[in-house]
């Protein structure tokens, strides 16, 4: 059976019956998809997070997998899913995550970020793009199969997290504790991006992550402002600690910083050579009048797929509300998160942060560590990088662009170095998803065409070499 279904696997007929079932039920499977997001499940506020945990559970329980809700290590829970084949000679793996980041600012939403509407044949909603889209995609993909001819040809397995968006915390334990149950011969990891002349982006890794608050408080509370000429303001004290991180031009000025970043290899170089920038369509979509310290070509591709970076999320000290209210204030807040290439240890570089900070005077500012994890990547030169680049540039029909990293950060390390699974990422989002901003969207020709995407790569996947 399974022999005759490897043959199916590549043969017209089965890829046209599949793609006629995915075109047949579009109106439910964006149903679904508006469903779950319309669960709010913010991780950094703790809001609905059991509660979606259960519905992803329920959804993946409907298309026929065994699953299990996993909290032992005291985070939010990770659905676990399983969807195995007694006769196949492969597993899949796919990793996503079901929490969301806060919708902040509510007035930048076209409509309500927890209430899913399709407008213009786009899917607004938190969640749609980072990364709920996704895991409806891939669950269907699944559906396709098992409703088309019967089975899945490889072993299916799903980790889906809820703590993504405030560091993975526990992830790295349930990894340890679970090796067994999440082995695999490929790993496909959350999201891939469309860009602007309708190619797939296909990641090969992710930087890692340094998260920090850095806060000042003296006096003991506010004070009237007239005490400036003679008090130190805590906001002052912060903003000239925060100046001395950061040159003009983006580089970052901590000693050492960049003491374990390795100089981009050949493979590196031709990844980026190939990857078309419109700077200007770019600054256009942006809002910028140009890129920093003046990047441009092939060093602005390195700095923002391969470079590390130091950056300002949010600030905060004494009064921000209408009007005026003259005061001291009494302690000044930063978040700062650090943007880490391979080779870059948080551990390291948060000391190197501290010894920073002591040396300039800045000893009096308090560092919290939030949260943290190296950069992961899968050579260019694995033969599974063919398989996913091949199959979607016969499904999106343009050629695929593959990226050495995605720009932003996720825990590929403990999927490429803690289980040596070669980890891709690849996904139905698009150039402008607005992932962390208002109106956060996926189109819906995107999200079914990635549904396609999926089913032809599990199928192909059972008789590929690797």
């Amino acid at each position: 059976m399974l022999k005759a279904i490897l043959s199916l696997s590549t043969d017209v007929d089965f890829v046209k019956s599949a793609f006629d079932y995915v075109d047949e039920n579009v109106d439910k499977f964006v149903e679904d998809l508006k469903g779950l997001c319309a669960q709010p499940s913010i991780s950094a506020q703790g809001v609905g997070i059991d509660e979606c945990a259960r519905l992803v559970k329920e959804m993946l329980e409907e298309a026929g997998l065994l699953v299990e809700l996993r909290k032992e290590h005291g985070g939010n829970p990770i659905v676990l899913g399983e969807l195995m084949n007694p006769r196949a000679r492969k597993t899949l793996l796919f990793y996503n995550h079901y929490d969301v980041q806060p919708p902040d600012p509510l007035d930048g939403w076209l409509h309500p970020p927890f209430e899913p509407k399709v407008q213009d044949g786009k899917l607004y909603a938190r969640g749609a793009a980072d990364n709920k889209g996704n895991i409806i995609a891939r669950l269907k993909a699944v559906e396709t199969l098992l409703k088309t001819i019967g089975e899945v040809p490889v072993n299916v397995k799903f980790v889906i997290e809820g703590e993504e968006e405030v560091g993975s915390l526990t992830l790295p334990d349930f990894v340890k504790t679970n090796k067994e149950r999440l082995r695999a011969d490929l790993c496909i990891w959350e999201t891939g991006y469309i860009d602007e002349k309708g190619r797939p982006n296909v990641y090969l890794g992710a930087k890692g992550i340094l998260y920090v608050e850095l806060t000042v408080k003296d006096p003991s509370s506010d004070l009237h402002s007239s005490y400036g000429v003679i008090v130190d303001n805590p906001a002052w004290r912060l903003v000239k600690a925060l100046g001395s991180l950061r040159a003009p031009d983006g580089k970052v000025l901590i000693e050492g910083f960049y003491e374990h970043v390795e100089k981009l290899s050949e493979d590196d170089l031709a990844l980026l050579e190939m990857i078309e920038l419109d700077e200007e369509s770019l600054k256009r979509r942006l809002g910028i009048r140009s890129l920093l310290g003046g990047l441009t070509g092939l060093e602005a591709k390195a700095a923002y797929y391969l470079g590390p970076a130091v950056n300002i999320c949010g600030l905060v000290a004494g009064y921000i509300g209408p009007g005026s209210k003259t005061i001291l204030p009494s302690k000044a807040s930063a978040k700062l998160d650090f943007r880490l290439v391979l080779k870059q240890s948080p551990d390291d570089i948060l000391s190197k942060l501290r010894r920073h900070l002591d040396k300039l005077g800045f000893s009096d500012v308090e560092i919290v560590y939030l949260n943290g994890y190296p950069a992961g990547r899968t050579p260019i030169a694995h033969p599974f990088v063919k398989l996913v680049t091949e199959t979607a540039a016969e499904v999106y029909g343009a050629e695929t662009v593959v990226c050495p990293s995605i720009a932003g950060s996720g825990p590929v390390y403990l999927f490429t170095e803690a289980l040596g699974i070669p980890t891709i990422s690849t996904g139905c989002n698009y150039y402008d998803s607005k992932v962390h901003a208002p109106n956060e969207n996926i189109r819906v020709k995107d999200f079914i065409t990635g549904i396609k995407h999926i089913a032809l790569l599990l199928s192909k996947f059972a008789s590929s070499y690797g």
